[in-house]
């Protein structure tokens, strides 16, 4: 997945996202670092500062997703519903899709998710803007 060229792309240290249609999309890269807790501190507030405690749909390339730890699982359900009416994830491979799976089993989000394939994009873009 990849930014239109009219778009602002902000970059972390871990991967990109950027807004289109309302929509807040997120790729990760391909060697990301894992972040120490007062790394993801400081990401977080930096998100923060740029964009405010506003709530949105979140688009997320799975493809180089890794599998976190119960502490960054624990960390995520408690800060993504601050910011998250909805998530759709591109999932590309058995291991993405076990890795969601577990996320989503462990600990039911208290917004949609929803998982879909490479090229369906479009189709979960669509998803997500029902709760825009």
């Amino acid at each position: 997945m990849q930014a239109p060229p009219n778009v602002e792309v902000n970059e972390t240290l871990t991967g990109f996202f950027w807004f289109e249609d309302g929509i807040l999309c997120s790729t990760t890269k391909p060697n990301a670092p894992k972040l120490t807790s007062e790394q993801e501190k400081q990401e977080t507030e930096k998100f923060i500062a740029r964009y405010g405690k506003q709530k949105f749909c979140l688009l997320i390339d799975g493809k180089h997703i890794k599998p976190n730890s119960k502490e960054e699982r624990k960390k995520a359900a408690e800060t993504l519903p601050e910011f998250v009416n909805a998530i759709a994830i591109i999932v590309h491979n058995p291991l993405g899709r076990i890795v969601v799976n577990l996320f989503v089993g462990l600990q039911k989000p208290p917004y949609p998710l929803k998982i879909f394939k490479p090229g369906e994009e479009a189709k979960a873009k669509e998803w997500l803007k029902q709760y825009l």
